[in-house]
């Protein structure tokens, strides 16, 4: 949930190292700081690629993630249930409501046009 990310080289000649700041959605902050000015560069490049709509949507690591390890072995939905999850906090439960529950898009298509 990454809504901004600046690359923050080292100036010549001094030894503040070479940073990259994030701001979530949320506003919270991160800073990276690199003693090497090109794994900054390179770190940079990496989370603009993967973050920032450069040609098409589906391009996006969220799109396109494959886990590994100990977490390919585990199924995340199983431990969560949204239809549960929506009526504990009152979604779709009974007429008169403002919120609805839709199965609309149920399979994450991108269409393309």
């Amino acid at each position: 949930m990454i809504a901004f990310c600046t690359y923050r080289p080292a100036p010549f000649g001094s030894r503040i190292q070479s940073s990259i700041r994030l701001r979530g959605r949320d506003f919270n902050f991160v800073a990276l700081h690199f003693v090497a000015d090109a794994k900054a560069r390179l770190a940079y490049e990496t989370i603009r690629n993967l973050t920032c709509r450069l040609g098409q949507l589906d391009k996006l690591l969220a799109f396109t993630y494959q886990p590994f390890g100990p977490e390919k072995d585990v199924d995340g939905w199983s431990f969560y249930d949204p239809m549960r999850e929506w009526r504990r906090m009152g979604v779709g439960a009974g007429a008169g409501k403002a919120w609805r529950i839709s199965a609309i898009n149920t399979e994450y298509e991108v269409l393309h046009q």
